[in-house]
């Protein structure tokens, strides 16, 4: 799908202190995308101008409709937090990447860190998708830092038959260890694709689960997240 541009006005703004959801509507034609992709952002306002990437949090909608999530991580999200409100004029330039959800395994797991959340949002919001009650969801989040209102986790989850477990004490926590492994043992290592989003520092630690648990590097796909 090749990148196209076009004008988008925001339309909704929800917030939790460091995080916001912007819903955006098109001023005229919509950009197509798969759930999943990111685009880039510039606002129509000073101090927002610079093209900024972000991972769209929402599947297509009927009036051509998108979301994002933004966190405060740097001097440019922590602008946007702070500065979001209804009616802001923003040039969006999309569709990138191919963090796609892909069916067929026995068992997915989904990790998620932090704003790593966002594609597994996107993905919990396609209404095509299929096969999810296969998946289990291990999602990371700092206390304090949740997501926003409109971002209804628990009940997307429950909605699509998702194992959705939240886990607030880090990636040593003894239950992201224990599910990890039941879940691999139930399906068989072969037979298990995980899907990551997250620092880094996380990654590792999933890359040396999978190694105790015999999940060959091949079953996993994955992107960093530390855009600034």
């Amino acid at each position: 799908m090749l990148s196209q541009h076009a004008r988008y006005r925001l339309h909704t703004v929800t917030t939790s202190g460091s995080a916001v959801h912007l819903q955006l509507v098109p001023e005229g034609r919509r950009i197509p995308f798969h759930p999943g992709q990111f685009a880039f952002l510039s606002f129509q306002q000073e101090g927002l101008r610079e093209p900024h990437p972000f991972t769209i949090a929402s599947a297509e909608q009927p009036d051509g409709g998108i979301a994002f999530m933004v966190r405060a991580l740097g001097d440019y999200t922590a602008r946007l937090v702070k500065e979001a409100k209804p009616g802001m004029v923003a040039e969006i330039y999309a569709p990138y990447g191919r963090f796609n959800h892909k069916t067929g395994a026995r068992r997915e797991i989904w990790i998620a860190g932090g704003v790593g959340v966002t594609p597994f949002i996107s993905w919990l919001k396609d209404t095509a998708a299929s096969g999810l009650e296969r998946v289990t969801f291990l999602h990371f989040f700092t206390p304090g830092r949740e997501t926003p209102e409109s971002v209804e986790l628990p009940k997307m989850a429950q909605e699509q038959g998702i194992e959705l477990i939240e886990i607030a004490t880090g990636p040593g926590a003894p239950a992201f260890r224990q599910h990890f492994a039941q879940r691999v043992q139930e399906a068989g290592a072969s037979q298990v694709r995980i899907s990551f989003c997250g620092p880094a520092g996380l990654l590792d630690e999933v890359r040396r689960l999978m190694r105790e648990n015999g999940v060959a590097e091949s079953q996993l796909r994955h992107e960093i997240f530390e855009f600034r």
